[in-house]
């Protein structure tokens, strides 16, 4: 969570744009919406959902690409799906 609200304070940054929010304000929005939108979305018979973590992508993209391939039907090309992802965008990271 850290690690995303800190990406989000230097995007709004780098936009000009002044958020009096606290993180842990924040961090109590973003948990209530995901909460909503995880609980809409468990309501709804005519959609299905892959969760993909955002870490285990930029680690093994090849292995994340294989399991989105997998949900959309086999239809995609995995080497080049993999290939996108940047590392060096991952620039975040909390402390090891």
């Amino acid at each position: 969570m850290q690690e995303m609200l800190t990406s989000q304070r230097t995007m709004l940054e780098r936009r000009g744009v002044k958020d009096e929010s606290s993180d842990e304000e924040m961090e109590r929005f973003f948990h209530k919406h995901l909460h909503d939108i995880e609980g809409w979305l468990h309501d709804q018979a005519n959609i299905d959902v892959l969760y993909v973590d955002y870490n285990d992508a930029v680690k093994d993209p090849l292995k994340n690409a294989q399991r989105v391939n997998e949900f959309l039907g086999h239809t995609l090309n995995r080497g080049e799906m993999a290939a996108a992802v940047d590392k060096g965008l991952y620039r975040n990271r909390r402390p090891v």
